[in-house]
């Protein structure tokens, strides 16, 4: 018996993630924002794990898919936020001592977002509105507020699955924001 039955693979995975996505950005509170952002970086981080698995990497391939992956940025970015929340703080893998993050910061903070809507007469209205959001500084200085971050990581994972001959196919909407399915 599988103990994660419904992660049966890494297009499933992915699924997860774009899931994760959504209720991150969605969510109203601090906690939950915080919440599905470290659920969404664990879930991006098990994406290489089971890459590795899938194309049965070993050794020398494993060693330089792992580097390759940590010239980006963004994954290097979910990676120390997945291991700090799963290990507490960050350890060198050698030494085993505490280490500096590479990622800068992240913070949350008051955001202005756009929420659409459609009248009785079926016109369009938009309302700004202020709410929870995050911001995640790359050890680079780039910013990206948490949509953007989310979005970055899943085109890179999206992109990079394609180029090695693994096809997502898009899930449905009831699905992505927990309809009844």
């Amino acid at each position: 018996m599988a103990l994660n039955p419904s992660l049966d693979s890494i297009e499933a995975l992915y699924r997860k993630l774009e899931r994760e996505s959504y209720r991150a950005y969605h969510a109203k509170s601090r906690t939950h924002k915080a919440d599905h952002l470290y659920n969404f970086c664990i879930t991006a981080h098990s994406l290489r794990d089971y890459f590795i698995e899938r194309k049965n990497l070993k050794g020398e391939d494993k060693k330089k898919q792992i580097q390759s992956w940590n010239t980006n940025e963004a994954l290097v970015a979910v990676a120390e936020i997945a291991n700090t929340s799963k290990h507490f703080t960050l350890r060198d893998y050698k030494t085993k001592r505490p280490k500096t993050p590479g990622t800068k910061s992240f913070i949350q903070k008051k955001g202005k977002f756009i929420d659409v809507y459609a009248n009785n007469a079926g016109e369009i209205e938009t309302y700004l509105v202020e709410g929870q959001d995050c911001m995640i500084t790359l050890a680079s200085g780039k910013k990206y507020n948490l949509y953007l971050f989310t979005k970055e990581v899943l085109e890179y994972w999206r992109s990079f699955l394609k180029a090695n001959d693994i096809r997502i196919v898009r899930q449905p909407l009831r699905r992505l924001i927990d309809g009844a399915t």
